[in-house]
């Protein structure tokens, strides 16, 4: 979907969603049964009951509020509204709706957003953790989004503070060095609507998103505003959006892990978690969830894109064709699949002076570097030692 455009079946999608008593999975149930939401406003009270498992004089009741004047007008004003604001809406059924976030149990009944999303067959990754980040989670997000990211893989987090801030920008980052046509690089899902994203600091980080060819998308209409209970709904979204969730850090009661656990046990995606320092309150999460056995443990970048071969069923399974994720490793670093862009210059200047001053490393200040370095110590082409980087081999 591109900026400004919307499904021709958008208002008797919100007809159906605005209603009360039909939420999601009812919703769901009934683009199931009929193809799409103007079929089912068209087939009967009979029909819609034994699609949502109620009596006919229910299934006609809801349907009848459906119908009625009172949300045709506000189906109207809602459409006028949206137009006005630059946002798309693609509604659950259309071929627009992404595929993947479609075979979830409970898909947003309209996806609303502005820039563009990833094509199918370049399936995502999300990478979620703390708000309170650490310097060392910091790093790890920063590490994996532009590993990921240099290979083309699309990077889904929730655009909060922290690990979800720092993944986008990593994968800003890896677009920018890029160059060329890299739609749906990054995509944010916001628990709110566009013109109330939250948090409103990083609204200069999703216009970057949308500017770098990425995309800002909700369950929400733009005008509403954020609320703590739309967050764990939000969280649904980010997981069925992508392949696999990596956990980089999170603590004993955190969202980022209610998101990979949500996306194996409800999704049957994949999920990885980075190890923290035993005894960090910050990594209690992470640390629990690889000792229980639900996420894979990740080291280094390679160990979760030799994973990534395995989720060819997903795709599948979604009716997407393609090269998919069987080509994620074939990179865009030239004569070394295993590096981006950042890495391979970072790298190579490493060999050409044979070793370089840590401090140095990031003459630029902004951090690319440094994240840059972390991913080849992470595949062991470089090493440390008394103040200076060298290479392994």
């Amino acid at each position: 979907m591109t900026i400004g455009s919307t499904s021709g079946g958008l208002p008797a999608a919100l007809a159906i969603a605005s209603t009360p008593g039909i939420g999601a999975i009812r919703f769901r149930r009934l683009v199931d049964r009929f193809g799409d939401a103007e079929r089912a406003l068209a087939a009967s009270p009979e029909a819609w009951g034994v699609a949502i498992e109620m009596t006919s004089e229910q299934a006609e009741a809801l349907r009848t509020a459906a119908l009625g004047e009172a949300t045709r007008e506000a189906v109207r004003r809602s459409i006028e509204r949206i137009g006005r604001e630059g946002v798309w809406a693609v509604p659950l059924g259309d071929p627009g709706y992404p595929p993947l976030l479609a075979k979830i149990v409970d898909p947003p009944p309209v996806l609303f957003g502005r820039g563009r999303c990833p094509p199918p067959e370049r399936p995502a990754v999300a990478v979620v953790g703390s708000r309170r980040a650490s310097a060392y989670g910091i790093r790890q997000a920063a590490a994996f989004a532009s590993a990921l990211s240099s290979r083309g893989i699309p990077i889904v987090s929730g655009g909060a503070r922290g690990i979800d801030a720092e993944a986008h920008r990593a994968a800003l980052r890896t677009v920018a060095l890029a160059g060329g046509d890299r739609a749906g690089a990054t995509v944010v899902v916001l628990g709110s609507g566009h013109d109330r994203p939250y948090p409103p600091e990083h609204l200069g980080l999703f216009e970057e998103v949308i500017d770098a060819g990425g995309a800002v998308v909700s369950e929400h209409p733009p005008w509403i505003e954020a609320r703590p209970e739309f967050f764990p709904r939000r969280n649904r979204i980010v997981a069925g959006l992508s392949v696999g969730v990596l956990l980089v850090e999170a603590g004993a009661r955190s969202g980022a892990g209610i998101t990979a656990r949500l996306a194996v046990e409800d999704q049957d995606r994949m999920a990885w978690a980075i190890p923290g320092r035993i005894g960090d309150p910050g990594a209690e999460g992470t640390n629990r969830a690889i000792r229980e056995g639900w996420v894979a443990c990740v080291t280094g970048p390679e160990d979760l894109l030799s994973d990534l071969g395995f989720a060819g069923h997903l795709l599948r399974g979604a009716g997407i064709d393609g090269p998919g994720i069987e080509s994620a490793g074939a990179g865009h670093a030239g004569t070394d699949p295993a590096l981006g862009y950042e890495e391979a210059a970072l790298l190579a200047r490493i060999r050409e002076h044979g070793e370089v001053p840590i401090d140095a490393v990031d003459a630029s200040g902004d951090g690319r570097a440094v994240a840059a370095l972390t991913v080849l110590e992470l595949l062991g082409l470089v090493r440390k030692r008394e103040g200076v980087v060298f290479p392994s081999t």
